[in-house]
């Protein structure tokens, strides 16, 4: 009796998390709507949390480059004040497709996608005023495709940035 009060309670828990997460999920998608750029951000949940995905080929940065663009701003700006305004602790990643990069500056994917990350990190910090303390970065090169190196598609989608609106439950629940 006390493991199916525990897992009742569990189930209880993630239920109500889930609820506050998909609150927060609404809020994004009418402020990207409200700001004319509905399909700029796609959404989905795994078991960190929410996950907002934007594709950073010619949207966030322009191809090899870190340096973030003004329609990537735009889009950061839109989903700043939700993001603000919650508690959640929030992880922002940085992903690459397989295309190798080798340049003085990047010298793979790795520092790439790390850059890119910290870069949309110290952006939403320093002006959008997201507590650092509520921020961290990831860099995952190309270690996690959405879509496999063979799909053509994958050139496109893979690279990106993920807000991760973390669920303060843990991952075993």
């Amino acid at each position: 009796r006390v493991a199916e009060l525990a897992s009742a309670t569990s189930r209880a828990q993630v239920e109500r998390e889930y609820l506050e997460l998909e609150k927060v999920r609404k809020r994004l998608v009418a402020s990207l709507r409200k700001a004319g750029i509905p399909k700029s951000a796609t959404f989905r949940y795994d078991e960190r949390g929410l996950v907002v995905t934007i594709a950073t080929d010619e949207v966030l940065f322009a191809n090899a480059s870190a340096e973030l663009r003004g329609s990537g701003r735009r889009i950061l700006d839109t989903l700043a004040p939700t993001l603000r305004e919650i508690p959640n602790a929030i992880s922002v990643d940085g992903h690459t497709n397989s295309l190798p990069i080798s340049t003085e500056r990047y010298p793979s994917n790795w520092e790439l996608s790390a850059e890119r990350a910290t870069g949309v990190l110290r952006y939403l910090s320093t002006a959008r005023g997201i507590p650092v303390s509520r921020l961290s970065a990831g860099a995952f090169a190309d270690t996690e495709p959405l879509r496999s190196h063979s799909d053509p598609r994958a050139v496109v989608l893979n690279r990106r940035v993920e807000i991760v609106v973390i669920a303060p439950l843990d991952a075993s629940s």
